[in-house]
């Protein structure tokens, strides 16, 4: 199945709904999934100290702003450790589609 990315993240939402209820849509539950996986990520890599990733903010963001860095932090990581990002999403979003 081939989903573009708007349907992919349209699905991600719906499968994280049906697999952890209503409340799977609330912003701060999603936030914090973002942040347990960006730790997992991190530790996956051998980064045992995260306190060093507690620094400051640099600026004041908004959220789209903060979204895009995400984004483009994931993109080059995927980049310099030899993965496709568009294919890791896929695979993951066709293993939360089986739950």
């Amino acid at each position: 199945m081939k989903l573009e990315r708007e349907d992919r993240q349209i699905e991600a939402l719906a499968c994280c709904q049906r697999t952890q209820g209503r409340g799977a849509a609330d912003v701060v539950a999603r936030a914090r999934a973002v942040v347990f996986e960006a730790i997992a990520l991190a530790r996956a890599e051998g980064l045992a100290d995260l306190s060093a990733l507690a620094a400051p903010a640099r600026r004041p963001c908004d959220t789209a702003d903060l979204v895009g860095a995400l984004s483009v932090a994931l993109l080059a990581f995927c980049e310099a450790r030899g993965l496709s990002a568009d294919h890791c999403e896929r695979n993951e979003l066709a293993r939360l589609m089986t739950l």
